[in-house]
């Protein structure tokens, strides 16, 4: 996750093609978007686009748990009272 996120080495120093994948996986919002937006690497309107993302991501893998926990809560099975 590190390696992914940028914190280890930045994503800027990565191949294009495989830069182009990682920013669009989750990862890269953790620690590389925050410091992008701190030194001016990005333009506001290319943050809010980021950010957009993050918000998605994050509405994905919540709407994703919901759905497994609710499938792994009806097969359950309790014993007792």
């Amino acid at each position: 996750m590190k390696l992914l996120s940028g914190s280890i080495f930045p994503l800027w120093f990565f191949p294009a093609g495989f830069r182009k994948v990682l920013e669009l996986l989750p990862f890269m919002n953790i620690y590389q978007l925050p410091l992008g937006i701190y030194i001016g690497r990005y333009t506001p309107g290319e943050s809010l686009l980021r950010m957009g993302l993050q918000l998605f991501w994050c509405a994905a893998l919540w709407l994703l748990f919901d759905v497994l926990q609710k499938k792994m809560a009806a097969a359950i099975l309790i014993q007792g009272g």
